[in-house]
């Protein structure tokens, strides 16, 4: 044990965990306000720290950059939804995506490359946990190709949706989200294994009277 812990400063290093949370939790809240009015791409480190009222030292000491930013929000995001039991996780997300339309539009207009990137692996890790491996069958060995796969067609729906100012209601887009996810797992599920190869035909042995 830590001398620290014995002489009772165990509280310091409690507060200062505390202060790390607010200070992540102030900077994800800037970042959704300006989300809500405008590009990700157009969104700065010193807008950041302006909408959160800290400094860029504060900003860098817990971030690399606005994606890192991103990434952990994502992060608790994706946590909050496995909380959701599996049967009701689609229309919990769908619902998010209705009633955060400005912040999702915001995120998908003009995304570049690394902000894909980082929405299709959100999107892909999402697909992967509502639909789990048969249990007492082994994953396929290109179950995480498929997971990516799925990844990158939620991401183009989300494009359509917000191309189309979201025609559709939560409900109607979960059940055709988990039909669309469903069919595609259970095409994974049940597709047999690799063949084995073919045994090769055994070779004459030369005759002893050559």
């Amino acid at each position: 044990m830590s001398d620290n812990f014995r002489s009772g400063n165990s509280g310091n290093f409690r507060k200062e965990d505390l202060r790390i949370v607010k200070t992540n939790k102030t900077l994800v809240l800037a970042m959704l306000s300006l989300l809500r009015r405008r590009n990700f791409n157009k969104i700065t480190v010193y807008d950041l720290c302006g909408e959160a009222l800290v400094s860029r030292t504060t900003f860098y000491t817990h971030f690399n950059d606005k994606y890192s930013l991103l990434q952990h929000y994502l992060e608790d995001l994706e946590a909050a939804l496995m909380q959701v039991p599996p049967e009701a996780r689609a229309v919990a997300i769908t619902r998010y995506i209705q009633t955060q339309r400005s912040v999702v539009s915001n995120l998908l207009s003009d995304a570049n490359t690394e902000l894909r990137a980082i929405l299709t692996d959100f999107l892909s890790k999402l697909a992967a946990a509502a639909f789990p491996a048969v249990p007492g069958k082994a994953p396929s060995s290109h179950r995480d190709n498929l997971s990516l796969f799925c990844g990158g067609g939620l991401l183009n729906l989300l494009l359509w949706l917000v191309d189309k100012n979201f025609p559709m209601g939560s409900e109607t887009l979960a059940s055709y989200l988990c039909e669309m996810l469903q069919a595609l797992y259970r095409w994974d599920d049940e597709r047999p294994g690799p063949a084995a190869a073919p045994t090769p035909p055994e070779r004459p042995h030369p005759s002893s009277d050559a």
